[in-house]
């Protein structure tokens, strides 16, 4: 009785502290729409009213279910047919550094001009202003919603990544990113890095600063003083006071590096080992009759059938090698039926997580996705990931410096190359041991993501905006933050010194040889 009681009081303590959130959603990815609804149903499920707002700049068909009691807010804006221009020619192509500069630039552009559209559609801003909404998250990807949000006067917001963090928020909120050893996010190098991949950390930290400054954020700061205020802030001076960020990471697999109390890591929320489903129909019978499987899907970006026809045979001639294991491929074709080994399954659909929780599952074959890779972490599945574009490699290779994986690059695709690996992950247990022992240290964290998540969502609402989270940097201008102005003064003192050091030897030099000089001129 005396239970049921209070659970009866903490029921209703929860609901009087409900919060109404708004979440924005870049239709960018299957990804980025699964895991803001997982943020939205542990928020709802703590009695919290949630709407997500999606923004649909994408024509892709979507697969996930919403909880009814979550509210879905559709903005139609589609400005790029994404499957048809953007696979053939990224997924499976080694691009040259011009035709990747004009996709970076086409796919950037796309946010100053949804943005436009957003902000000539002023019913649907009063109605989001209408709703008074107590919390924001907003995505990395630009800084419009980071206008919108401080044009409806909503003062608690969070900035929300499907991601690791990106590149030009943490500049934005002061927090330093040595590129000597934090490389930029979109880039294939380690930690560890030697000279020349110090050289290209350094270009690339300064290139991507030039090229988000230039090809969005100057075009969004002119959209707002055009449609909403010609005097309106500077986007970066409203971005460098945000109360709170979230990320979904976690400092045991992410790259160590220099990080602040307002960054959080909510990494693999919804994953928790067991919370897997028993396999059922074709998927049961394939592992029921396997020693071992294998795993191998591209994500919702990057269909396998796409493949340039030679990486497919690579793949399938490494695969018949291994006949002792069972390889479960998500491919959306029927063109390699006649060409496939016995040991290889396709289907249109995985029940990819139910798979990677399978005791028999070995190894995952992987685009790299960061969705993807905390899958493979949270069931305990070394991976092997098959860089294509964007963060991809920088995952990969903190899969590598973990050892629990290793990255396949395009130009490495070839038989012999996929067959090394293979035989280095199902005949040697080393990188399975420590994927287990990964999934272990996760498990025992003192504090879930769903902890962080709730509390911090609660806390930034009730002490918005949490200027003692932000750091004096902010204010700062590169001179200053840099002490380019204090080294320049030190050097100055130094070179000061030096020259009257330099005229005090010459002068007493001159004092001892003069008489010397007299001297000889008498002799």
């Amino acid at each position: 009785m005396f239970l049921l009681l209070l659970a009866t009081i903490f029921c209703f303590a929860r609901v009087a502290h409900s919060y109404k959130a708004v979440m924005f959603v870049p239709t960018i990815a299957q990804s980025q729409v699964i895991f803001n609804v997982r943020i939205a149903e542990k928020l709802t499920a703590a009695g919290h009213n949630v709407t997500l707002v999606l923004l649909n700049m994408f024509r892709f068909e979507k697969e996930k279910q919403l909880q009814t009691n979550i509210t879905v807010l559709p903005w139609e804006m589609y400005v790029l047919d994404w499957e048809k221009q953007s696979q053939p020619e990224v997924n499976f192509k080694e691009l040259s550094v011009w035709e990747a500069r004009t996709l970076m630039a086409q796919k950037l552009g796309i946010f100053p001009a949804s943005c436009e559209k957003m902000l000539k559609d002023t019913e649907f801003i009063e109605r989001l202003r209408a709703e008074q909404f107590d919390v924001a998250f907003l995505p990395m990807f630009d800084l419009c919603t980071v206008g919108i949000v401080k044009h409806i006067g909503i003062d608690a917001w969070i900035w929300l990544n499907t991601g690791r963090l990106m590149d030009y928020v943490a500049y934005y909120i002061g927090l330093p990113s040595p590129p000597s050893y934090v490389p930029p996010m979109m880039s294939d190098l380690p930690g560890n890095m030697t000279f020349l991949q110090r050289a290209k950390s350094f270009l690339g930290w300064t290139m991507t600063m030039l090229i988000y400054e230039r090809s969005v954020v100057g075009h969004e700061n002119a959209l707002f003083r055009r449609y909403i205020d010609r005097n309106f802030p500077d986007l970066t001076e409203v971005a460098r006071m945000c109360p709170l960020v979230m990320v979904n990471s976690d400092e045991l697999y992410d790259q160590a590096r220099p990080t602040f109390h307002k960054v959080v890591n909510i990494g693999g929320i919804g994953m928790k080992h067991g919370d897997q489903k028993p396999l059922e129909g074709e998927f049961r019978k394939i592992v029921e009759k396997a020693s071992n499987i294998v795993v191998m899907t591209m994500g919702s970006h990057a269909q396998l059938s796409a493949m340039p026809e030679k990486w497919k045979m690579a793949f399938m001639n490494a695969f018949r090698k291994f006949d002792d294991h069972h390889f479960i491929l998500r491919y959306e074709s029927d063109d390699l039926n006649a060409k496939k080994p016995n040991n290889v399954h396709f289907s249109k659909w995985l029940p990819q997580n139910d798979l990677l929780h399978h005791p028999k599952t070995r190894l995952m074959i992987t685009h790299g996705g960061y969705n993807s890779v905390q899958e493979a972490i949270h069931a305990g599945v070394p991976l092997i990931a098959l860089a294509l574009f964007g963060d991809q490699f920088t995952n990969g290779r903190i899969m590598e410096s973990h050892g629990i994986g290793r990255i396949l690059r395009k130009s490495e695709i070839n038989e012999q190359r996929i067959t090394e690996l293979l035989n280095s992950f199902l005949r040697d247990r080393k990188y399975k041991d420590a994927a287990r022992r990964m999934r272990r240290m996760i498990e025992k964290r003192p504090e879930s993501a769903e902890d962080r998540l709730l509390a911090w969502t609660e806390f930034v609402v009730e002490f918005k905006p949490l200027d003692n989270l932000t750091p004096y940097a902010v204010q700062l201008g590169f001179v200053q933050y840099h002490c380019l102005d204090v080294i320049a003064f030190l050097a100055l003192c130094v070179l000061l010194v030096a020259w009257i050091i330099f005229l005090l030897i010459k002068m007493v030099v001159k004092i001892f040889r003069i008489p010397s000089l007299r001297k000889q001129k008498t002799q």
